[in-house]
Order: C-alpha cells, then sequence, then structure tokens
C-alpha cells in the first residue's frame, strides 16, 4: 500500500511517502525553493522527490492525504467564521479579506485544481481525487502513533486547524478519541506570534527567539497583568484569548496585534540591526508570554492527567516546538512518559495524514515508533565528487575522517557536515550540521557572528553521546531531537560553557551510535581527546535560510561563512 502524505498551502509544506505503514521519505518545500517555511506554496518539489526516491510515479499511489479538511469548505467554515461576526463585532476589513482568500483557497474543486496546475507545471502527473484529513488529528496522529505508547494524552496546539486552534485526544491502542477542543480565536499560537511581531520578530519563523529571549528577562508585575488580558486563565485549567487584543480593532504598528494591545505593553520594538541593545522591558514581555504559555499548558496537561488517568503524554502542532515549553512539560510530577516528534510541526503534519489513510485502508497496520529523523534526500559518493570538480576545488578523500574532525573541533576550529540522509524539522541532528567545540566560552559568540549571522545572545544546542547523557543533564524523557530544554547538571555547565544558555538549560541530542555511525564516531573521538562527550550542533545554513539540502548549497555555505573545514561523506574540504 502506498500513500502519499501532503500538506501546504500554508505554511511549512512537505510531503512524505509511507509503503505498508513504514516512513520511506518526507521532506518540506523549503529544503528546494530556498524559502523560509515556503509561505503559500504547494509541495511539488517534496512530492517529486519523494516519489522518486522510491522509484514510483503517481500512479503507484494508491492514496493521497491530505492533512486538512477541505471538506469543511466553504459551506461550514463559512457559517463558522460569519458567527464569529455576532460574537467579535469588531472585525476589521483585513480579516474578512484574508478569511475570503482561506475559504475561497480550501474549497475542494479549487484546492484540487490548483494542485494540478503545479504539478503539470513541474511535469508530474496530475492526479483525480485527493482524501481530507482533519488537521489537528492528523498531528496527534503524527505524535501518538510514532510514540511507541499504548496508552497516552495528546495535546495539539497552533496557530489553527480548519476552525480548531487547540484539542486534546486519548490515543489508547489503535484508537485516537478526541476529548477536549478550543476553536478559533482561542489560539495559543496566535497568540504567542503577535508577541513575537511585537518583539520585532516575524511569526511563524522567529518564535523560537522569543524562548531563547525569555530567560533574559524577570518578571514585571505590569507586563504580566498586561498580557493575563490577551491569555486569560480560567480557575478550572481552561483558558481564552482575547480577540481585541489581536484581530479585532485599529492596526496602527503591525497587522498581528491591535492598538490595544500596543496601549498595555507600550511602543512595539522596531529592529535596526540584528544586535542592537534590547531593553530589559522586551526581555520582561518575552519572559512573561513564555511564562504564561507554560502555565496554560502545564495547566490543561495536569487537568486532563487527573481526569483521565493517563501519565504519558504526546505534544504537537506548532506550539510543541517550544523547547522550554516542553522541559516544564516533561519534568512534571504527573507525567511518567513524553513524546514530541522531531518535525511536530507543519511539516511533519503529512505523517500523520498518511498514517491515518493507511489505517483506514487497512486497520491492522502497525505503525513503528519513530527513532530517527532522516527521511529526507541523500546523495552518492560519485555525485558529491563531480560537485568539487565542477567547482575546480581542492579536498582530501578520508577512509577515517572522525579523529581529524575531531582534532580540528579540539583546536577551537567550526566544522560543517554533510552526509546521509537529510533530517525533517528544523532541528539539524549530524546529517546536515555545524559543529564546534563547547568547551571554549567564546564559541556562541563566534557561531553567531561569523557563522550564522544571528543574534549574538542565541543559543546553541549540545549533541552527546547517548552512554553519557545522565551524567550531564537532568530531567531526561525524549532527549533524541534537541525537542525539549532541561537543566544541565551543575557540575557539568562549567565544562561546555557554551553549550548552556544563560538560565543553565540546554535542548540536548542524545546520538546513538546506531541511528548515525558517523556523527557518533566524531562526537567519541573528541571525547577521547578532551574527556567530554559533548559537541555543540546547529543547522548547516545561515539565519534566514533553510537547511542546505543540496552538495552545491554545502560548498557555497561553507566558502561564504567563517566555517573552517566541511566533511561531506568521506571529503575534507579545508580554508
Amino acid at each position: 500500500m502506498n500513500i502519499l502524505g501532503i500538506s501546504g498551502s500554508s505554511m511549512s509544506p512537505a510531503a512524505c511517502l509511507m509503503i505498508d505503514g513504514q516512513l520511506k521519505s518526507c521532506v518540506e518545500e523549503e529544503r528546494f525553493v530556498r524559502e523560509k517555511v515556503a509561505r503559500g506554496r504547494l509541495p511539488i518539489n517534496a512530492i517529486r522527490y519523494c516519489l522518486n526516491s522510491q522509484g514510483l510515479k503517481m500512479g503507484d499511489i494508491d492514496d493521497i492525504a491530505l492533512a486538512w479538511d477541505c471538506a469543511k469548505y466553504p459551506e461550514y467554515m463559512g457559517e463558522f467564521l460569519r458567527s464569529q461576526e455576532d460574537i467579535y463585532p469588531k472585525k476589521g476589513i483585513l480579516y474578512r479579506e484574508n478569511e475570503a482568500q482561506i475559504l475561497k483557497r480550501y474549497t475542494p474543486s479549487i484546492y484540487l485544481s490548483n494542485l494540478n496546475k503545479a504539478l503539470n507545471a513541474a511535469n508530474l502527473e496530475t492526479i483525480k481525487e485527493l482524501t481530507y484529513f482533519d488537521h489537528h488529528k492528523s498531528h496527534a496522529a503524527s505524535s501518538y502513533y510514532n510514540s511507541g505508547f499504548d496508552r497516552s494524552l495528546i495535546f495539539i496546539m497552533d496557530g489553527s486547524g480548519e476552525d480548531r486552534a487547540t484539542t486534546i485526544w486519548l490515543g489508547e491502542g489503535e484508537r485516537l478519541t478526541e476529548i477536549r477542543e478550543f476553536k478559533l480565536p482561542h489560539s495559543l499560537g496566535r497568540a504567542y506570534s503577535s508577541i513575537t511581531e511585537f518583539l520585532g520578530f516575524r511569526a511563524y519563523t522567529d518564535e523560537g527567539k522569543v524562548m531563547g529571549l525569555a530567560p533574559y528577562g524577570r518578571f514585571d508585575g505590569k507586563i504580566d497583568q498586561a498580557l493575563r488580558r490577551l491569555i486569560i486563565i480560567k480557575d478550572n485549567g481552561d483558558y481564552e484569548i482575547n480577540p481585541d487584543l489581536m484581530y479585532y480593532g485599529n492596526h496602527t504598528y503591525n497587522e498581528r496585534f491591535t492598538d490595544e494591545l500596543a496601549g498595555l505593553l507600550g511602543e512595539p520594538r522596531r529592529v535596526i540591526h540584528k544586535n542592537e541593545p534590547i531593553k530589559e522591558h522586551y526581555k520582561n514581555i518575552a519572559w512573561s508570554v513564555q511564562n504564561l504559555l507554560e502555565e496554560v499548558v502545564s495547566g490543561l496537561v495536569r487537568r486532563y492527567i487527573k481526569e483521565s488517568g493517563v501519565r504519558n503524554v504526546c505534544v504537537g502542532g506548532g506550539v510543541a516546538m517550544n523547547c522550554k515549553m516542553n522541559g516544564v512539560i516533561s519534568k512534571m510530577s504527573e507525567v511518567d512518559g513524553f513524546f514530541v516528534h522531531p518535525a511536530s510541526h507543519d511539516g511533519g503534519v503529512c505523517i500523520g495524514s498518511a498514517i491515518l489513510s493507511q489505517k483506514r485502508l487497512t486497520p491492522s497496520i502497525n505503525i513503528k515508533k519513530t527513532t530517527h529523523s532522516y527521511y529526507g534526500s541523500s546523495y552518492e559518493i560519485d555525485q558529491i565528487k563531480d560537485v568539487l570538480k565542477y567547482a575546480k576545488l581542492t579536498y582530501k578523500e578520508e577512509s577515517n575522517p572522525a579523529p581529524i574532525i575531531a582534532q580540528y573541533l579540539k583546536e577551537g576550529k567550526v566544522a560543517a557536515l554533510f552526509q546521509g540522509r537529510m533530517e525533517i524539522g528544523p532541528r539539524a541532528l549530524g546529517n546536515r550540521s555545524i559543529l564546534a567545540s563547547p568547551l571554549l566560552s567564546d564559541t556562541k559568540q563566534l557561531l553567531n557572528n561569523h557563522v550564522k549571522g544571528r543574534e549574538d545572545w542565541r543559543p546553541f544546542c549540545p549533541s552527546i553521546l547517548e552512554e553519557y547523557g545522565e551524567q550531564y543533564f537532568e530531567a531526561l524523557k525524549n532527549p533524541w531531537y534537541m525537542a525539549v530544554a532541561v537543566k544541565v547538571k551543575g557540575d557539568k555547565a562549567g565544562l561546555i560553557p557554551s553549550a548552556v544558555h544563560v538560565d543553565g538549560t540546554a535542548r540536548p541530542q542524545f546520538v546513538r551510535r546506531v541511528d548515525n555511525p558517523l556523527f557518533w564516531e566524531i562526537i567519541n573521538e573528541f571525547y577521547k581527546i578532551t574527556g567530554v562527550p559533548v559537541i555543540i550542533n546547529t543547522s548547516f545554513n545561515i539565519m534566514g535560510e533553510p537547511i542546505i539540502n543540496t552538495p552545491q548549497e554545502a560548498v557555497r555555505c561553507f566558502y561564504s561563512t567563517g566555517i573552517d573545514i566541511l566533511l561531506m561523506e568521506r571529503f575534507i574540504l579545508m580554508k
């Protein structure tokens, strides 16, 4: 049974291919078109890759599963949006126009027509029909069926999926049951994004910057009071979002928040240069919105664990990319097991729709637990060599490159690693990675200022041999994907200063030899010569660009940044 899962055309369009219940390929469109999150695109290049990776054509596909329920459009969603007019009469023309566009875009005949036009333009076979799956249920399926749990609560939180913003599910065996929903406008994702824009960053791209900035702030009673008018927490643990502060009213500064919110929080931050000083006021806003998110979600988790007696927790949707929130949930005393998919955002929701399709067609199919994230494109040795020769580059071929890379890292050099299949999700986990030593206190500044081009206060993540993880980090649950922020143990923090954030936390990746032999060997060789089984690992790209995909992109990034060494499979390039 060949199932093609797809998502798009809003943020992070992607495609995956599942054959007889096994995920074979998955990749985001952004990696091909080189636009971060590929806003408004359809996953045409991703579809082409998935088919080609298994030698299939569109006619070989048994079902095409879209992770969006277009059957709700335009009638149901039109009526839902009209009903919001009665509740929130101050809706402006901007939102009416946007809603009209969405109603049109997801109308089944229009969506299929647009998809077929794009497929035809790419010289791919067109399709006759799509199978639609609820967006949040697709997220829930991706989270639960890949977790390895037999029984779990699943919390899905994002900007929106059709008319829903948050849903809570119970997974039992092969069954998913929805037990609670929060409809629009009560979106935690959109509320967090509104503050992202208020702080001078870009919504649906830079929320991680707000999360990273939050520990530099502190509690401010006035700010806390103001934001509690945006995110309203009820006594029973429920929450509401006040749309008058985001959607309805005058928008002098930004389309994602109203003048009323600016009246509560003061003048929005304007960014002229990425490293200009950030006022304490804005740091405190970041702290407060992060704290409120954690308070809301931990309250929901606590309530539904108490009501259900189920102590395993999965989280999914774009909000589940918030590693600090995940860390708070994972260490709650009520939580026994915790799982977040490495592609919990919309770039991985196509996996969920493919699973739901597979289970609809073959109910007895078994979905295996996710153990790695390497489902993207890869390149043969000869393809890489051809790129190097074409560019007239000097390189060395090494049968055992790990000790060489480790030695350069020990000397304070920065290395890039291009090998195997590209990762899914926003984290590079050893196949499209930039590596550095965590032992030096200035590594963070070196990477931010001379390699990544990021704000100089942003942290970097450590990758550690799984065998030593418990010696360095506390409260370990789901530590393989840099998706959970945890405390670094006190006696170890001083050993890896550039891998520890200002609040004493890190987002570790535990590396298993079986999953990534070469990456494991590099860290192990570094351990042999330093006594520390940890290296810094960040995505192979610069700020504002997707993770690199091809050998050509790897070479271009290497020579346009401060990276010292590039390892492409067994080929080493030096500056």
